[in-house]
């Protein structure tokens, strides 16, 4: 009941909005209690772990500590609760074997958040590995192509879809139930996301419009403003190690958050423009920005 007022219905769109009859659905119950698995979850504890370790500098950060502690239970209590309930191929031959295999199972689950972070960061979303320059970032961006030849808007999108991907981009494709058909993830902490659309002008001549939009984590964004109220909070404290130390970790964050943006929004502007040049392939004629 209390995840259903977080978890507003959504509706069925279809994949790159292909569905003909879009409909309502109540979202799946779970989500909140599935935080934990999420490998950001593990970002948020090592956050708060170190607000609350400020604590020292600045006292209020203490009362951070029983969220944090909330937090800590919550993970362990997931993992826990997935090794209790694991269920093996063949039957332990004693219960010592049994709760063994229970204890394993529950370490795992605390591993696999790890890893698939770690994995991330190493491989494709850390910033020293950022693909695109980094340049202003706008809210939104919107560009328009005028083709005199016609081709499916999925069709379209699925050509845009393996330019991005040949240019290195990290792509997330959008479910049944998003309002967005691709998002390019500059990092961890950001990205922009696409959504196209093409007008139909009859003998088979189209104007397609593309609109790509900064999207950043909340989870980072909220990180960044408590860091930014709390070295407000500990300079009129006159708690200058802690103002000083909050400060230079909401900055860190926010330059990280942007930089995750601009590097997207190169990828996005420099796919756009490639798409355009040949978008169906070299026998394509390129398609007329507007």
């Amino acid at each position: 009941m209390v995840e259903q007022l977080f978890t507003p219905p959504r509706v069925y769109h279809g994949t790159f909005g292909g569905a003909l009859f879009q409909s309502v659905y109540d979202r799946a119950p779970g989500r909140l209690s599935s935080l934990p698995l999420m490998p950001e979850w593990y970002v948020l504890l090592a956050g708060l772990g170190l607000l609350t370790g400020l604590g020292v500098a600045w006292a209020p950060l203490f009362l951070l500590t029983p969220v944090f502690a909330l937090a800590l239970f919550a993970t362990l209590e997931r993992a826990v609760r997935g090794g209790w309930h694991a269920t093996f191929h063949s039957a332990p031959a004693s219960a010592r074997t049994r709760w063994r295999l229970r204890a394993i199972v529950a370490w795992l689950h605390l591993l696999q958040p790890a890893a698939r972070l770690l994995g991330r960061i190493e491989h494709r979303l850390g910033p020293w590995r950022r693909r695109g320059r980094l340049r202003p970032v706008p809210a939104t961006m919107r560009r328009a192509f005028w083709s005199e030849r016609w081709r499916a808007t999925e069709q379209r999108l699925e050509d845009l879809e393996r330019v991005l991907r040949r240019r290195g981009a990290m792509l997330l494709r959008g479910g049944d139930f998003d309002r967005w058909d691709l998002t390019v993830q500059g990092g961890l902490f950001g990205g922009f996301r696409l959504l196209a659309m093409a007008e139909e002008h009859g003998s088979g001549k189209q104007l397609l419009r593309f609109r790509a939009w900064a999207r950043a984590s909340p989870t980072a964004l909220a990180f960044a403003a408590f860091c930014g109220l709390g070295a407000l909070g500990a300079g009129l404290d006159h708690a200058w190690a802690a103002a000083l130390s909050l400060a230079l970790l909401g900055g860190g964050v926010a330059v990280t958050i942007y930089g995750d943006c601009a590097a997207a929004a190169d990828q996005v502007l420099q796919g756009l423009a490639e798409y355009a040049h040949a978008p169906g392939g070299p026998d394509e004629p390129p398609l007329h920005p507007l």
